[in-house]
């Protein structure tokens, strides 16, 4: 069974908007990209939000809005075929293994992405995550 566990907001300024979502929501920080205006991953303990920047190579300076969400999957090659048998727009694409959670993601009829993760997303900080707090470092 498919479960929806994680949507991504693109933004200028990702420490800003993570801390706006932290304190007004009270969702925890589980990771952040260490550099400067890096990706920063939050949760509620079941939903793990991305806020990435819009700036990057990837984003290609997309508007700020929500990017894509991901959905965690039994099996993604089996739900990225289906997808396609039913009018998705595309099948698996590829991610690098850069500390992302997708396996890849596939687009919808429309053309909206929708990342595919057999893991699923963090929603308990890592210990990374500890240690950057710890650290004193905001990204």
């Amino acid at each position: 069974m498919a479960r929806i566990r994680h949507i991504a907001i693109t933004t200028a300024d990702t420490r800003k908007l993570a801390d706006f979502y932290k304190q007004t929501f009270e969702m925890v920080e589980v990771w952040a990209r260490p550099v400067a205006n890096g990706a920063v991953y939050l949760s509620d303990g079941y939903l793990n939000l991305a806020i990435l920047p819009n700036n990057s190579a990837e984003s290609k300076n997309r508007p700020e809005q929500i990017d894509h969400f991901g959905f965690q999957v039994d099996d993604v090659e089996e739900t990225a075929e289906l997808a396609i048998r039913n009018g998705g727009a595309q099948g698996r694409t590829a991610v690098p293994n850069d500390g992302r959670f997708a396996d890849g993601f596939i687009r919808d009829p429309i053309g909206q992405r929708i990342d595919l993760s057999k893991a699923g997303w963090n929603t308990e900080p890592s210990d990374r995550s500890a240690l950057h707090a710890a650290s004193g470092r905001s990204s």
